[in-house]
């Protein structure tokens, strides 16, 4: 009976140590992630004809998707660092009196830098660049109709946290806030009119290692 015991504390010892290893994190992946974004989005006349000064402001809740694919690699056993590049799809179509905002893909790049904690976990910090794209009907002094496709550049700080399912699986949670930081305007006719979306993505997702 006491061998029986022995045996089997030390069969859980090596399960839970199993996969357990800091390079479970390192070394090139594949994932994709699911979540919840809030868009809020700024649409203002500055100059030119229609009515300077008007502005829109358009918010609203969306499902997100993102695919990812990168590398991590360890500077000791503990800290890591990484670059990924993605692509995401948002699902977001608002509409506000005459005017309707749609936004929709994404791609991009991201840095991340993490510290492990007990081989299992990895928290991090990241920051990512992304090129957005987005549609938007709106109307101007007395043009209604007017259709505009406009992308953007924004920046993405974020932080989240991975935890080791197995030797090749991780899960990974997430949260960014992606502004807007090229200042991108709409020359419809002689109006320019300003955009400035502002989105934060809440996600989760499988990191498979290779």
């Amino acid at each position: 009976m006491k061998k029986l015991l022995i045996g089997a504390a030390a069969a859980t010892l090596l399960a839970s140590t199993a996969g357990a290893d800091a390079n479970v994190f390192k070394g090139p992946y594949v994932g994709a992630q699911v979540g919840y974004s809030h868009n809020s989005t700024s649409m203002k006349i500055l100059e030119g004809t229609g009515q300077p000064g008007q502005q829109n402001n358009h918010g609203g809740s969306s499902a997100t998707f993102m695919a990812v694919a990168g590398y991590s690699d360890l500077w000791d056993d503990n800290h890591l660092y990484g670059m990924e590049i993605r692509g995401g799809y948002n699902t977001l179509s608002n509409k506000k009196g005459g005017d309707k905002l749609t936004m929709d893909w994404t791609v991009g790049l991201r840095g991340r830098y993490g510290f492990i904690l007990d081989q299992a976990w990895l928290p991090f910090v990241s920051l990512g660049v992304d090129y957005s794209h987005a549609r938007y009907n709106y109307s101007y002094g007395t043009q209604t109709g007017v259709k505009d496709n406009f992308r953007v550049w924004e920046l993405s700080p974020g932080f989240g946290v991975e935890w080791s399912l197995s030797e090749k699986v991780n899960f990974r949670a997430d949260y960014e806030f992606a502004f807007n930081i090229n200042d991108r305007g709409l020359n419809t006719g002689k109006a320019k009119v300003h955009n400035g979306p502002n989105r934060h993505h809440a996600r989760v997702g499988v990191m498979v290692n290779f």
